[in-house]
C-alpha cells in the first residue's frame, strides 16, 4: 500500500500470502487488506480498482465483480473467526469441537455455491461472447445452464468431457514450449548458471 504504509497492513498480508499464490486468491487477499485499511484510515476509501497486469497486457476488473469479491470475504470472515477461536479454545471438547467444524463445513460449501452461482449470473449478465479474464472466476469443468427466464443454473466437479481434457492438455503443451522458445530473463540465468556449472 504505497503511501499508506502500515504494520498492520504488512500483517495482514503477511498472514493471507504465501509464494505462488493464485491469481484470484491474490486479488481476495488485496481486496482484503484495502477493506481493513478503509476501516481503520481516514485516508483509504472505495470503491477499489483492480488492475491485472500480465506480460500480454493490462485488464480492469468489472466494478461489480470487485463489489461482489468484497461482499464474499464479509459473509465468511465472520465464520472463519468463530472457527479460530473455536480450535484454540481449551475449554470445548473434542466432540464438541468436531460438530463446530462439521456446522461451518456444511455452511461454508453452501455459501461457496451460492457465490459460484452469483458469479456465474454475473458472467451472463456481462455477456457470455464478450468475456476476456485475465483469471478463472468458476471452477475448472463448471457447466451453465441458462434459461430465458429465471436465474442461471452451475453444475460443479462433473467430469471434464474428453474434447475439454484435450484442449486443456493443449493449451498447457503450448506454454510450456513458449517457455523453451521464449525463457524470462531468470529461466535464462538460470539455465546459463548451469551450463557453467557443468
Amino acid at each position: 500500500m504505497l503511501g499508506e504504509a502500515h504494520q498492520l497492513y504488512q500483517e495482514t498480508v503477511d498472514r493471507l500470502v504465501a509464494p505462488g499464490i493464485a491469481t484470484p486468491q491474490a486479488i481476495l487477499a488485496t481486496l482484503h487488506v484495502l477493506t481493513v485499511a478503509e476501516a481503520t484510515s481516514n485516508s483509504v476509501r472505495g470503491p477499489f480498482s483492480v488492475a491485472i497486469i500480465r506480460e500480454n497486457g493490462i485488464w480492469m476488473d468489472d466494478p461489480p465483480f470487485i463489489a461482489d469479491m468484497v461482499s464474499r470475504l464479509r459473509d465468511i470472515e465472520t465464520w472463519t473467526n468463530h472457527i479460530l477461536l473455536a480450535c484454540s479454545d481449551t475449554s470445548i471438547s473434542p466432540a464438541k469441537l468436531g460438530e463446530l467444524l462439521s456446522e461451518f463445513g456444511a455452511r461454508a460449501v453452501a455459501l461457496h455455491q451460492a457465490q459460484i452461482q452469483r458469479v456465474a449470473q454475473l458472467q451472463v449478465n456481462k455477456g457470455l461472447f464478450i468475456i476476456n479474464d485475465s483469471y478463472p472466476r468458476l471452477p475448472p469443468g463448471a457447466v451453465l445452464s441458462i434459461s430465458e427466464s429465471g436465474p442461471v443454473s452451475v453444475q460443479c466437479d462433473t467430469p471434464w468431457p474428453d474434447w475439454y481434457r484435450a484442449g486443456v492438455a493443449k493449451i498447457r503443451k503450448l506454454e510450456e514450449q513458449k517457455k523453451v522458445d521464449n525463457p524470462t530473463p531468470s529461466d535464462a540465468q538460470t539455465s546459463e548458471s548451469a551450463e557453467h556449472g557443468s
